[in-house]
């Protein structure tokens, strides 16, 4: 399975049309570019709340299988020396709730819950020429893991009376 917040980065570069060096995970140590006018996306991850888990065995396999039920918040930041970073912040509502990505978001087990309001963040940097936009979603997800076979039992060694 896919990371939610790595999905989602690639949903959006894809729809947004932007390259490698204008979109990245906020987990990963990048300085943001200077004396460029492009606009660039920061896609970062909350912390993950559990909704509900599953444990089970897979018949076929004779592995245990535990599911989680997540829901996490995941911000995309926009960012640019010119007003891209608001006008263009409607964009990332659009890819998240496109047919391509709804389809990618059902194969990894994923759904977008609600998409926040987008906020403008243009005072965080006071007098700076620098805009940006915050849009958050809720999205929902499921882990997996799979444990090794396990043995199962046909018969106890001690009789109940």
């Amino acid at each position: 399975m896919i990371e939610p917040d790595l999905l989602v980065a690639q949903i959006v570069k894809a729809y947004m049309g932007l390259s490698d060096r204008n979109i990245w995970l906020r987990s990963q140590d990048i300085k943001a570019p200077t004396g460029e006018d492009d606009l660039w996306a920061v896609v970062g991850v909350r912390l993950p709340r559990t909704l509900g888990t599953k444990s089970f065995l897979d018949t076929d396999t004779n592995e245990d299988v535990q599911q989680v039920a997540m829901a996490t918040t995941i911000d995309i930041d926009l960012a640019s020396k010119s007003t891209d970073a608001t006008t263009r912040a409607w964009e990332v509502t659009a890819a998240l709730e496109s047919i391509p990505a709804i389809q990618l978001m059902e194969k990894n087990n994923m759904s977008v819950y609600r998409t926040m309001d987008a906020v403008n963040l243009d005072a965080v940097e006071g007098a700076g020429t620098l805009h940006r936009t915050r849009i958050s979603v809720i999205v929902y997800y499921m882990v997996e893991k799979r444990k090794s076979t396990i043995q199962i039992f046909e018969e106890f060694p001690t009789e109940v009376n």
